[in-house]
């Protein structure tokens, strides 16, 4: 249109519409669709990132990528750790059910040791009362015999 712009504001413009000079993305010269068919694997990836432009944003792109690996290493960390945590409150309730399963066992040890002794006890008072009998039977008889 005939107006004068500085360069700066001319590649402004054109990159406004997706043209961007520097990627050469716009222009096609003399050799480069032979040359672009002849490129393999890195170099023709790294062609394609220049010309679309993505080539600009390799520095973010990899600090984002490494922060994202950084962030799934921490996330992996805590899953660990809260897994870490439920298996030791597994293995704490389980040694306080035993705990309480052998104060229970110990409770019920204890009355039965009771009962036992109790029982011999009597055991030993029905015997000794059997003796008293069989003491005062015989010193009944003696005198019986001694009175004749």
């Amino acid at each position: 249109n005939g107006e004068t712009v500085s360069q700066a504001d001319y590649h402004k413009r054109l990159e406004g519409i997706n043209i961007l000079s520097k990627a050469r993305n716009f222009l096609v010269f003399q050799g480069d669709v032979e040359a672009t068919a002849s490129r393999q694997g890195k170099d023709l990836t790294a062609f394609f990132e220049q010309i679309s432009g993505s080539e600009a944003f390799r520095q973010e792109y990899e600090r984002l990528a490494a922060e994202k690996s950084q962030k799934e290493d921490n996330a992996r960390f805590l899953f660990t750790k809260k897994r870490n945590a439920i298996n030791e409150k597994k293995r704490v309730s389980q040694q306080k059910e035993e705990a309480e399963r052998y104060q229970a066992l110990a409770a019920e040890h204890r009355q039965l040791q009771a009962e036992f002794y109790l029982f011999r006890f009597h055991c030993l008072a029905c015997r000794e009362e059997e003796i008293a009998r069989s003491q005062a039977e015989a010193e009944a008889e003696r005198r019986e015999v001694q009175a004749e």
